[in-house]
């Protein structure tokens, strides 16, 4: 069996650096380590300690998650579907398949009917995509909608238009089934100087930023900029901030809450895991109170079998180590799989 040597995390992707980290604490531990990278072509290993086994690629995989729970996170309106069958808040919208590459304004008034409303905020996102390219926010007009469909026709034919939910971005961890941590989530975002244009603000950012901190000018951060009416060659105003990543998309930074959760978000993290099969995700929600109940005041935007857990660790204010705390999930002293409950 070869021997597994983590790298410098310093010179690794995000991603890589999660995996890094997760076969440190591994090796730690006394858990077994085997190397498949290269018979996989990308980052991977397989943990062994006594019976129990499980394969973790690019540190966020888990290849114990069953095929049916992967696709139900993947797929949005099956995941609304069983979001609404579990009784759990998420927002009201249409989904749609265009066969053409340009759409009217009449086409769409007939496929969204009464559900659109002019003057209210619509979100419209692809609906088999999660990476955030294709999404647009804050779209308020039908002609909007329209220009929004017909720049991304060549990539995408279905699509789901919601209701805007507004709130702060708090994001869930699951490991084992059970919730173990919160975080709050900003988006990445610059402030003005009146002096420099936003391509200089970025270019200044990207001097002296991390690699999982530099701004690409992708098709996410272009819609962003569409919707706040914000041009890389315009001087930015003094004082004014320019949003260019959504949260959890790369930068920005991270805030535990884990101890402030209301205890109705573990129970959503219980419900979803016993439906779906599902054991470890994150479950992204916006909610306009953590404390408060969130049958009340929050609503579920999708799930991720692939949890982000290094976010988790890195968040300000956090004091556990998440990467050791999912090992002892996966493998208990005996080999079983104890259970977890909220952490403190």
């Amino acid at each position: 069996m070869k021997t597994y040597k983590p790298n410098s995390f310093s010179i690794l992707p995000k991603s890589m650096n999660a995996h890094e980290t997760l076969i440190t604490a591994a090796a730690s531990l006394g858990i077994r380590i085997e190397d498949l990278s290269k018979a996989w072509s990308q980052p991977a290993v397989r943990l062994s300690q006594g019976d129990c086994h499980e394969i973790v690629f690019a540190g966020t995989g888990f290849g114990s998650t069953p095929l049916l729970a992967t696709t139900i996170s993947t797929d949005l309106p099956i995941l609304r579907h069983y979001l609404n069958a579990l009784e759990i808040p998420c927002p009201k919208g249409v989904v749609f398949k265009l066969e053409e590459e340009h759409t009217s304004k009449a086409q769409l008034n007939e496929i969204l009917g009464s559900f659109w409303q002019e003057g209210r905020s619509h979100v419209c996102r692809p609906a088999y995509e999660h990476s955030g390219v294709g999404m647009a926010t804050n779209l308020q007009r039908l002609e909007d909608l329209e220009l929004h469909l017909d720049t991304y026709a060549d990539e995408f034919a279905t699509w789901i238009v919601e209701q805007q939910v507004d709130g702060e971005d708090l994001q869930l961890l699951a490991i084992g089934g059970r919730l173990v941590a919160g975080i709050l989530r900003n988006p990445l975002k610059l402030q003005g100087d009146g002096v420099q244009t936003l391509e200089e603000l970025i270019d200044a950012h990207n001097l002296k930023a991390s690699l999982e901190d530099r701004i690409e000018i992708d098709a996410e951060t272009r819609q962003l900029l569409r919707d706040q009416a914000v041009f890389l060659s315009e001087q930015v105003p003094a004082g004014k901030w320019v949003v260019l990543k959504n949260p959890g998309a790369g930068g920005g930074e991270a805030t535990d809450v884990t101890s402030r959760l209301h205890s109705r978000y573990g129970d959503w993290i219980t419900r979803v895991a016993s439906e779906t099969g599902l054991q470890h995700f994150t479950m992204h929600t916006r909610s306009a109170q953590i404390d408060s109940d969130p049958a009340d005041t929050a609503s579920v935007i999708g799930v991720d079998a692939r949890p982000d857990w290094l976010a988790f660790q890195q968040a300000k204010g956090n004091t556990r180590d998440i990467a050791t705390l999912i090992l002892n999930v996966l493998f208990g002293s005996d080999g079983a799989r104890p259970r977890v409950s909220l952490a403190k």
